[in-house]
């Protein structure tokens, strides 16, 4: 059930469950946007049913139940794929996503999707059943999604704030994870994530898709996050319009 309670009824907070892949992490986020993390924890071997029964005890936590929560999403940092909606079929979902991660360690209720908020395109992405019941047990309210495509959501409302209708390249970087994303029109026009170890390995890979993508390097806007500033400036000598975000 939804925890209740605050110790101010005008704060209102969102919680925010990762699912990684080795652990989890649990924050809350008051009306302000400041955000406390209360928990993360490394599972051996990532084992779900570990993963899982760490995480019903990390939310049974006083600074968890005692909120009330206007929002609480799950989010799983298992690799997503993406089809337009007009060619998704849910009977599908689970030989798509094997076909996609062909070394992918789940069962089929593991594999979930979702529509990406405001955009023609399917999210299908993979998060533990044993996880996705333990958050369903506390908070049925719950949003499930993938992080690669909670990143495209928060980039299309970004594009949407400046007014921006060209097309243009999202990057954001998170440890060796290397998400992009090609938005236009608010509509998902590409995206992918790389693992990387290097940055010399980042450029090459957004070279490539600049190229397979046949972008201009002279008009298209790349809007990097999280990247070195290396990453950052070399950027620039092959795209012109490089804008690095918060």
């Amino acid at each position: 059930m939804q925890a209740t309670g605050s110790n101010s009824p005008q704060t209102t907070y969102r919680l925010s469950i990762h699912a990684l892949v080795d652990g989890f992490s649990v924050s809350v986020s008051d009306s302000a946007g400041r955000q406390t993390q209360l928990a993360q924890q490394t599972v051996p071997d990532g084992d779900n049913q570990l993963k899982a029964s760490a995480l019903r005890v990390a939310l049974a936590d006083s600074r968890v139940s005692s909120r009330t929560f206007t929002q609480v999403e799950l989010v799983s940092h298992a690799p997503s794929t993406y089809v337009p909606v007009e060619l998704f079929r849910r009977s599908d979902a689970a030989s798509l996503y094997r076909l996609t991660f062909s070394n992918a360690r789940v069962g089929n209720a593991d594999i979930r999707h979702r529509i990406l908020s405001g955009m023609d395109a399917v999210e299908v992405f993979a998060l533990s059943q044993a996880v996705a019941q333990v958050v369903a047990d506390l908070f049925p309210q719950a949003v499930l999604k993938g992080r690669a495509g909670q990143l495209i959501e928060q980039a299309a409302e970004a594009d949407l704030k400046s007014g921006s209708v060209e097309p243009c390249m999202h990057v954001c970087a998170e440890g060796r994870e290397l998400h992009v994303c090609l938005l236009a029109g608010g509509q998902l026009r590409y995206a992918c994530s790389y693992e990387a170890h290097s940055d010399a390995d980042r450029i090459y890979f957004l070279m490539a898709v600049w190229r397979n993508l046949n972008l201009d390097a002279q008009k298209t806007r790349c809007l990097v996050s999280g990247g070195t500033e290396t990453l950052n400036k070399e950027l620039t000598n092959y795209i012109l319009h490089v804008e690095v975000c918060a």
